[in-house]
């Protein structure tokens, strides 16, 4: 008997609806197959049958990963329909509004679409539109009139998708109002200005954007003014399909496959209750000259509304706040355990509608694993852990209670971190030094 041990990662976010259990079940068939030398032992043929079997039990779209170009897969068979090579003149990105896991999963969504009245027609559109698609794929390269088709019918059956998902019971809605307006915008500026560019859309928010390298530089140039997404995924990859060996995933490591583009930079601060964390806020929104939130006013805000406590009080009262600090992780485990992101988006709403305008912020008070996956994945985020002894904690008011070993004070002593500072009277730590680090890191 022998015991695997797995471990993948995307190159893009998981579970938002751009295709990561593909990619990740893909990946794992492929490690089997490397480690039992599974092309060497097998023809071509049977090597691809046996990949596109077993890739597609854990995602039926996974078996589309063994080529690279245009893959189509019908349930039954998989075939490279047009080859890297032949379809180097596109290019493409994933403009990303929400990186986070979908509350309705693909799979869940997939199972009440036959209780949507459109399935059937998007069924049946799907199977006449498929060589007409494939036919103005392999045309549009020279062609406007081919790319007028090729268009029409990818973003057709993208938007008649969610229309089915939209009218299923229960529905599943995956688009948002900045998705929306978004493409609306996309629309417009393509027109105005006679672009090959064209969009898709899965069950997400997240929209792919294909156009011709002709038309390359207005595109790129027109994304990066848009100031409404949260990252660009601009694909680099040059080489696709399943790699196996060694020496193809040392390749891999060494190339960037994706260049990733945010919108926002944050500045995360974590550490222990008196540890001089709110300090160090204060200090690096002054020389920065970028503001600062707190995860924890907006806790108190909404507690103080619902038992009617001063919240202005709160903020400058230590002896009230300790009073009523038990209550309020309390309250905040069990919006979290209903949400886990709530008060996340809480403060990131607050922050990028911000008056300043400023793209980059503080966070001064991360306390959980799931802040900092939340904003690594929203914006590009250096996190700073703020350390100081016990010793020097107690001598500014520190007690310890119950609350200190709750994860909201725990959960982020074995995070991984960008920098550490002691803040503390007496530390050889350097704050200009570690200024300077961050300036460097968000330049």
């Amino acid at each position: 008997e022998h015991v695997l041990s797995y471990e993948s990662h995307n190159t893009f976010p998981s579970s938002c609806g751009i295709a990561s259990s593909a990619s990740g079940f893909s990946a794992l068939v492929g490690a089997v197959a490397d480690c039992l030398e599974l092309p060497k032992n097998m023809s071509l043929e049977d090597f691809e049958y046996w990949s596109m079997n077993w890739s597609r039990i854990g995602s039926g779209s996974a078996s589309r990963s063994l080529y690279d170009g245009i893959v189509r897969w019908d349930h039954q068979t998989i075939d490279q329909v047009i080859t890297q090579n032949d379809c180097s003149h596109l290019e493409h990105c994933v403009v990303v509004f929400n990186p986070m896991p979908k509350k309705v999963t693909s799979s869940d969504g997939h199972r009440s679409v036959d209780t949507s009245l459109f399935q059937f027609f998007r069924r049946n559109g799907t199977f006449e539109s498929m060589p007409r698609v494939i036919k103005a794929l392999k045309e549009c390269k020279e062609s406007p009139e081919a790319w007028e088709k090729f268009q029409h019918i990818m973003e057709n059956d993208a938007m008649v998708m969610h229309a089915v998902m939209c009218t299923s019971d229960p529905p599943a809605k995956y688009l948002n109002r900045p998705c929306t307006q978004f493409l609306d915008e996309f629309m417009k500026f393509r027109h105005m200005n006679g672009l090959r560019a064209a969009f898709t859309i899965d069950a997400g928010p997240n929209p792919h954007l294909i156009w011709h390298k002709d038309d390359s530089e207005m595109v790129i140039s027109w994304l990066k003014s848009n100031h409404t997404w949260v990252k660009l995924l601009i694909n680099k990859q040059e080489n696709g399909g399943m790699l196996l060996g060694k020496e193809k995933y040392e390749e891999y490591l060494n190339n960037k496959l994706i260049e990733e583009i945010a919108q926002h930079n944050v500045i995360m601060l974590s550490g222990k209750r008196y540890g001089g964390k709110s300090w160090l806020a204060e200090q690096l929104a002054q020389k920065l000259k970028v503001p600062s939130f707190a995860l924890s006013d907006n806790i108190k805000e909404t507690y103080c509304k619902l038992n009617s406590i001063s919240f202005e009080e709160m903020l400058v009262n230590r002896e009230l706040k300790e009073k009523h600090r038990s209550k309020m992780v309390v309250y905040a485990e069990e919006t979290i355990a209903a949400d886990a992101h709530t008060w996340d988006w809480a403060l990131w709403k607050q922050a990028t509608n911000s008056a300043t305008g400023n793209k980059t912020f503080i966070v001064s008070d991360a306390r959980r694993p799931g802040d900092l996956k939340f904003f690594k994945r929203m914006s590009n985020c250096l996190h700073v852990r703020v350390k100081c002894p016990d010793s020097i904690r107690k001598e500014r008011g520190w007690v310890k209670s119950e609350v200190d070993d709750k994860d909201s004070e725990t959960g982020l002593d074995n995070a991984d971190f960008d920098f550490t500072f002691a803040s503390y009277e007496g530390s050889s730590d350097d704050l200009e030094k570690l200024i300077s680090n961050l300036e460097h890191k968000l330049a």
